[in-house]
């Protein structure tokens, strides 16, 4: 699916699941969903696409599918660095916010974690298509580099993590969940930018404001 649907559908989940009672619980999620809705999608700038019926890479030209996934990432990862910077202003303005707690946190530690991440990171950008950023192991190397720096986002971003992966598998192109093995999975059911996508990009715009409601009011409405 396309960045904007992973955002929305990543945030309102993470809201949903975990939610956050006012807006100094609020930012942490939302900080966290965001980054974790879209981190996998560093792979868009690879050169090159896995090919699963002969396990080789393939080398992608400069195709319109290319860099309509190229300025989509981009899209992407505008949204999310506005969403973080609107996040962290206001958190700059709650007592004991996220970042008065980063200040006061190891530093040492918060370096090693920063630097794990930023590797991760890079391994993710210079992966082929579908295959090390979109598995599990990816996730997991990312989770505990976080965990190192913003304990408080970790939760928010697995699951906007899982939901990544998961709205992906709906796609026909495999994503190798269990990198390095070689089998990938997919649903093998909807193009990236089609019907599905737009269907639920409105869906998750929907389920971002009730759950914005439901962490307003303190209660899941509808559910259990």
């Amino acid at each position: 699916m396309m960045s904007k649907t992973h955002i929305v559908n990543g945030i309102s989940l993470s809201l949903l699941l975990l939610l956050p009672h006012g807006i100094k619980s609020m930012i942490p999620v939302i900080i966290g969903a965001a980054i974790g809705s879209v981190i996998s999608d560093l792979d868009s700038y690879s050169d090159s696409d896995w090919n699963p019926d002969n396990l080789r890479l393939i080398e992608s030209s400069d195709d319109p599918e290319r860099i309509k996934r190229r300025l989509d990432a981009r899209t992407g990862g505008i949204i999310v660095s506005a969403v973080i910077a609107v996040s962290l202003l206001v958190d700059y303005f709650v007592d004991d916010g996220l970042i008065n707690n980063v200040i006061r946190g190891n530093h040492i530690m918060q370096i090693m974690g920063l630097v794990g991440f930023l590797t991760v990171c890079l391994c993710c950008r210079f992966s082929e298509r579908n295959s090390f950023s979109h598995s599990f192991l990816a996730l997991g190397l990312e989770a505990i580099s976080l965990l190192l720096i913003f304990p408080k986002i970790i939760f928010a971003f697995i699951i906007a993590y899982v939901s990544h992966l998961f709205l992906d598998l709906l796609n026909y192109k495999e994503i190798r969940l269990f990198f390095p093995a070689e089998k990938g999975f997919c649903f093998d059911g909807f193009e990236e930018d089609g019907l599905t996508n737009k269907v639920l990009l409105i869906a998750g715009c929907a389920f971002l404001v009730y759950s914005i409601i439901c962490c307003i009011i303190e209660k899941r409405l509808f559910f259990v």
